[in-house]
C-alpha cells in the first residue's frame, strides 16, 4: 500500500505528534507499506526523530498555511503540495494534526484521494480560535475519517464531526527493560517533561514545588522541554530563590535516561490530547500525578491505582502541593503506583497493537 503522510515540520521539533508519526511510520515501513512523509522543512533537513532509511522523505521548503500570510502565497503553497501529492499516487494520505489535514482537505479537492486527519488535541484548544475551528469544520467534509486520542475527547466534538471520528491511541513503545536508576538514594527528582507554555501550566507546579521545599531538601525539579514562557518561567525560579532546585536544562534527544533518573513524573498541564509522556513516565516505572480535570491525563492515570489525580478545587498550587507531599514522603507507595502504572501502559498501547488499528483504518478508506 502506498500511505503518505504530511506534517508541517519534523526537523527541530521534538513534539509528542511529531514523534507518534516517525514511530508509526517506521513501523508501517517495515510491514512492507511504501510510506512517504512531505514537509515543509528545508531540503537538507533532517527529523529530530530516528526515521528508516526506506522511507521517502519528501522536505518542500515552503511556508506554512498562515492566514495571515499573503492569499496568492498561500495559494501557490496549496498548488505546490497537491503538485507533490499527486506525483507520488498515494492509496491514501494522513495530515497530522489540524495544520495538517486542513490544507490537504482543500487542496485534493476533486482528486479522488481519500485523506484521514489524525488530531492530536482537544475541543478545548479551540475555544478562542473561532477562524482555525470553522476551517476545521469545513474541512471535515472532504475528509474519509478523523482520529483521535480517546472516546472522551471524541464525544466533546459535535455530532456532524463527531460522526466521522475514530479513537486511535498514541503507540508507546516497549524498549524497557528492567533498568536499574542510576540515582543516590539521598538525591531524588520530581520529573515534568513538556513545552514550555500556557497549556502545560509548569508555573503551577514551579509554586507548588516551592510551598513544600523546605520539607524535601534532598529533592530538585527538572522541567524538560523549550517554549515562549522560558523566561517567564526563568523569572519564577529566580523570585522564588529556587535556582538550585528547579532546572530547565531544554530539550533532549534522550528523555528515557531523564525518566531513569527520575523518582515522580507530575503533568500539571491544563489539558492534554493524551499525554505521550505521562505513558513513557509510566512505561518506565515512575508513579504519576496530574489534575483530575485534565482530559487526557484524567484517561492514563487511575488514581490511588496507577498514580494520584488531583482535585485542583480552587487553589491548584495548594492541591498540587498536598498530593505532591504525600507521594515524596511515602517511597512504599511510589513503588506500588510505578509497578501497576508500567503494566496497564503495556498491556494497552503497544506500538504494534496501534500500527494494527492504522493498518486496518487505511486499508478500508
Amino acid at each position: 500500500m502506498r500511505i503518505l503522510f504530511f506534517i508541517k515540520k519534523l526537523s527541530n521539533v521534538a513534539g509528542g505528534a511529531e514523534r507518534v508519526l516517525c514511530d508509526i511510520s517506521n513501523n508501517l515501513v517495515n510491514r512492507g507499506h511504501l510510506v512517504s512523509i512531505i514537509t515543509f522543512d528545508k531540503k537538507n533537513d533532517r527529523p529530530f526523530y530516528k526515521l528508516d532509511n526506506k522511507i521517502n522523505l519528501l522536505n518542500l521548503q515552503l511556508n506554512s498555511f498562515d492566514a495571515t500570510k499573503n492569499f496568492l502565497k498561500i495559494l501557490k503553497g496549496m498548488i505546490s503540495l497537491r503538485r507533490v501529492i499527486l506525483s507520488e499516487q498515494p492509496d491514501v494520505v494522513i495530515g497530522f494534526m489540524h495544520s495538517g489535514f486542513i490544507p490537504l482537505a482543500f487542496c485534493l479537492i476533486g482528486t479522488g484521494i481519500p485523506i484521514v486527519g489524525s488530531e492530536h488535541i482537544v475541543p478545548k484548544h479551540y475555544l478562542h480560535r473561532k477562524i482555525a475551528f470553522f476551517l476545521f469544520k469545513v474541512a471535515t467534509k472532504f475528509l474519509s475519517k478523523i482520529t483521535v486520542l480517546s472516546e472522551k475527547i471524541r464525544q466533546k466534538y459535535p455530532k456532524n464531526i463527531r460522526y466521522k471520528m475514530v479513537v486511535m491511541p498514541n503507540p508507546i513503545k516497549n524498549k524497557v527493560k528492567n533498568v536499574k536508576k542510576i540515582k543516590s538514594k539521598d538525591n531524588h527528582i520530581l520529573l515534568n517533561v513538556g513545552r514550555l507554555d500556557y497549556q502545560k501550566d509548569q508555573v503551577t507546579l514551579i509554586h507548588a514545588f516551592y510551598k513544600i521545599s523546605h520539607n524535601f531538601p534532598n529533592w530538585n525539579l527538572r522541567i524538560i522541554g523549550e517554549g515562549p514562557l522560558r523566561d517567564d518561567l526563568e523569572k519564577t525560579i529566580s523570585t522564588l530563590s529556587l535556582q538550585e532546585r528547579v532546572f530547565l536544562p531544554g530539550v533532549t534527544s534522550n528523555i528515557d535516561n531523564e525518566y531513569n533518573l527520575a523518582d515522580i513524573f507530575v503533568i500539571p498541564s491544563i489539558y492534554e490530547a493524551f499525554g505521550l509522556v505521562t505513558a513513557e513516565a509510566m512505561l518506565h516505572g515512575l508513579p504519576t500525578v496530574g489534575f483530575t480535570n485534565c482530559s487526557g491525563t484524567n484517561v492514563l492515570i487511575k488514581d490511588g491505582i496507577t498514580g494520584i489525580l488531583v482535585d485542583p478545587k480552587e487553589d491548584r498550587v495548594k492541591a498540587l502541593a498536598k498530593s505532591l507531599s504525600h507521594l515524596m514522603r511515602n517511597p512504599k507507595l511510589q513503588m506500588k503506583y510505578g509497578k501497576a502504572g508500567q503494566k496497564d501502559i503495556k498491556t494497552y498501547y503497544s506500538i504494534n497493537e496501534v500500527c494494527n488499528k492504522w493498518e486496518n483504518l487505511l486499508t478500508e478508506q
